[in-house]
């Protein structure tokens, strides 16, 4: 695809060059179950994510595949609500994913999920401590306030308006319950990132605390996958707080073994809702190879560049969509590939205890969020 219509400026920005390709498109295929799946297409990615997850590969001695896709949780965590790509009207998708990583315990799992996450972690630890020192205020403008009520009372006079406790920026999460979680999503509209070592543990966790191991918890993760509105009553409140297109990405792992258990013997769609990297085993030998400071820092710079777009909100603080349109071109790709999914779809289908992605019928939802991080890599806030 063309860069025309795009300012050289921003596209020397992000690494790319004006006369070179956008992105490359990888045609959906049949591959016989003996033939090796095709590589993971790191070309398709933005120059510095790609840059990134091809150092990153040799340096930690794995396979791209689960660098990659933790890169394209980790970004569409920054998107967040700002945008929503518009296949058409009346469809939006918003750029979150669920991701699993599968691989044997000791293929470098985690090093391969935080070479691209960590950015996230960062940013999170830098906002707690911004949010420690606003506590820190807080309590002090509460101590000033209640001598000034104090002083007011003698007079006669009506008290001072009491301070307001600083709200905690968040984008960075591990483990939460769902009545946690809310508060979080209410109070930071944008969205947040999930990241979990084990996925198993994270999905075995959902209602074990109520009565038969029962709830709405896991519900929950099955609706907010889709942005619709979710709400929890919690004790001590008058109301059901709301949270109104709720934003989480999932980014974990999970061995091979226990994969059937990410389903639960439940046919709900909680397993067809996630994308998954399932590459070979590398066995890679030491290497001196690093990651080098450059990579690093051109990637940060793509996923602040998406942290700050604007996203706009209604009188309520309510995500508003801002929706992204495929161009003539990108259109008619996307087509294709939804129509060569579908085809796909219709083979034979294999046992239910096998994970068939490729026969997902959720997996066309992601073919549109994921185009949404080489046309969002280009924007300015």
């Amino acid at each position: 695809m063309s860069l025309h219509g795009i300012p050289k400026d921003i596209l020397r920005d992000v690494g790319l060059e004006p006369d070179e390709p956008r992105y490359d498109v990888t045609t959906l295929r049949r591959f016989p179950v003996e033939d090796a799946a095709p590589e993971f297409p790191i070309s398709a990615l933005p120059k510095p994510v790609a840059r990134l997850v091809e150092e990153s590969a040799v340096a930690i001695g794995c396979p791209p595949d689960a660098i990659g896709l933790s890169a394209l949780i980790a970004l569409g965590s920054a998107i967040g609500n700002s945008r929503v790509i518009q296949p058409k009207r009346g469809w939006t998708e918003s750029a979150a994913i669920y991701g699993a990583i599968i691989a044997d315990s000791g293929e470098k799992k985690t090093a391969a999920i935080a070479a691209m996450t960590d950015v996230v972690q960062n940013l999170e630890n830098s906002l707690n401590r911004e949010h420690d020192k606003s506590l820190e205020k807080f309590a002090r403008e509460e101590r000033e306030y209640e001598v000034e009520r104090k002083e007011a009372a003698k007079q006669g006079l009506p008290a001072p308006p009491p301070p307001r406790r600083p709200t905690a920026e968040r984008v960075h999460i591990n483990d939460t319950t769902l009545e946690a979680l809310i508060p979080i999503l209410k109070e930071n509209p944008r969205g947040v990132m999930l990241e979990r070592d084990e996925l198993v543990g994270w999905v075995k966790a959902m209602d074990q605390y109520k009565a038969g191991g029962k709830g709405a918890e896991r519900q929950y993760w099955l609706s907010a996958w889709s942005n619709r509105p979710v709400s929890v009553d919690r004790k001590g409140q008058s109301g059901p707080t709301s949270v109104l297109r709720p934003f989480v990405s999932v980014i974990g792992s999970i061995q091979p073994s226990v994969l059937p258990e990410l389903a639960e013997k439940r046919e709900d769609g909680m397993l067809e809702r996630f994308l998954f990297a399932y590459p070979e085993t590398l066995n890679a030998m030491w290497s001196e190879d690093q990651v080098s400071d450059a990579a690093k820092a051109a990637y940060q710079d793509l996923y602040e560049r998406l942290r700050n777009l604007g996203m706009e909100a209604d009188e309520l603080g309510d995500p508003i969509e801002k929706p992204v349109t495929f161009s003539t071109e990108a259109k008619e790709l996307y087509v294709a590939t939804y129509n060569d999914h579908r085809l796909e779809m219709s083979l034979p289908a294999s046992p239910r205890t096998c994970a068939r992605p490729s026969r997902n019928s959720r997996l066309t939802s992601y073919e549109s969020p994921s185009s949404l991080l080489p046309v969002g890599s280009r924007w300015r806030a």
